[in-house]
């Protein structure tokens, strides 16, 4: 058997091999010959079946299609990464300060989101669009002498077209 070529041969089935059989191994990287018992060669197919059964389950790294509730560590407050968000951060980054009012509108810069359910405060610094009532001493623009809409009129307006009347009361009378 030592002159077979290893092409030659035929193949090995499982009627061929008894429990003590010794296998030969060719190690071509030393051009030796190696033996390896059935015992042990069955080992390393039941371990490596068993192998093959504890990952088949697993998801890959790369892509996973994970189920169930899967589960990760928590980042810490403001993590700004790639890191994976779990459900505790991203509640976590809810804010808990009250609405700003009267600030100019700006893209804000906060990584703390706002909660639906957030509201703004009714702003009573300003008077509502419709049926307003001012307090203090309001100011408005001057409208063009003989400006006759529904402009504001401001006393300097009506001082100016009263001055205006008088003249021309004035004048009629003379």
């Amino acid at each position: 058997m030592a002159d077979s070529k290893i092409s030659a041969l035929t193949a090995l089935v499982a009627a061929d091999v008894a429990g003590a059989d010794v296998l030969p191994i060719v190690d071509t990287s030393a051009t030796t010959t190696k033996k390896v018992s059935t015992a042990d060669l069955a080992e390393y197919v039941s371990t490596s079946s068993a192998i093959s059964n504890l990952l088949s389950p697993k998801a890959p790294l790369a892509s996973p299609a994970l189920t169930g509730t899967p589960t990760a560590p928590t980042a810490a407050a403001d993590t700004n990464t790639t890191q994976v968000a779990t459900t505790a951060y991203v509640v976590g980054q809810a804010g808990t300060a009250s609405p700003a009012m009267d600030n100019t509108a700006t893209v804000g810069t906060s990584l703390k989101y706002a909660r639906q359910d957030h509201a703004h405060p009714s702003d009573t610094s300003r008077a509502p669009l419709a049926s307003p009532t001012f307090t203090g001493t309001p100011a408005a623009p001057t409208a063009a002498d003989g400006t006759n809409t529904t402009q504001i009129a401001t006393t300097a307006f009506v001082q100016a077209q009263a001055q205006v009347d008088q003249f021309i009361l004035a004048s009629a009378i003379f």
